[in-house]
């Protein structure tokens, strides 16, 4: 695995890059060793796809986590297994991961990949649109709430159509795109409150 130090608006991103699931168990133990006697753990989440070509369908490439300043960017196209600890987080109803049109990149990675069942999350954009007050939010992009909730430009990197989700080897350009985008919905949650919204109580036992 590979580390980075990332920084979005000067604030710095613990960046993990990996394709394997010992290192993904680690840094998921990590989160939790640091994070005891929290009712809710906020996770921000997105994930990035393999792009779409005739012959082949396009599964999800990357999945990216961040809580707090920390991120993990999974290469699940290139994972030697899906670990359980992974599927036991998603699933965690001690957890609440927030995104961008969350509930069908779930979908689509319970179709491609067979898991992400029973995850507690919620869309930015309707917390956003809920909040402000503006029904356009239901339909924004990433970069724009951003600029809404966290008073922030959000900079699209100039080849960002060209990036390739699925080298087995991602470029620095890819490494800072893809953490950015999960901090910022990490960041953008915990503003909104995401935490504190969630539909299914928490056993305190």
């Amino acid at each position: 695995h590979r580390t980075f130090a990332v920084s979005f608006n000067d604030a710095p991103i613990r960046t993990t890059v990996t394709s394997d699931s010992g290192v993904v168990t680690s840094w998921i133990y990590g989160i939790k060793d640091t994070t005891k006697g929290f009712d809710h753990l906020l996770v921000g989440l997105h994930i990035e796809w393999r792009p779409n070509e005739s012959q082949y369908f396009n599964p999800a490439a990357t999945l990216q986590f961040c809580v707090d300043d920390r991120c993990l960017i999974f290469q699940i196209l290139h994972a030697d297994l899906i670990p359980p600890t992974l599927k036991d987080f998603m699933a965690s109803r001690h957890c609440v991961f927030v995104g961008i049109d969350i509930e069908s990149d779930l979908e689509k990675l319970r179709t491609d990949h067979n898991f992400g069942f029973f995850v507690q999350c919620k869309d930015l954009r309707s917390l956003a649109a809920e909040k402000y007050g503006m029904e356009d939010l239901r339909r924004s992009c990433l970069a724009k709430l951003v600029q809404v909730v966290l008073n922030v430009d959000m900079v699209k990197p100039a080849n960002e159509a060209a990036f390739r989700w699925d080298r087995s080897r991602l470029s620095h350009a890819q490494i800072n795109h893809a953490a950015v985008r999960a901090y910022a919905c990490f960041q953008i949650g915990k503003a909104l409150g995401a935490a504190s919204q969630v539909d299914t109580p928490v056993s305190h036992s």
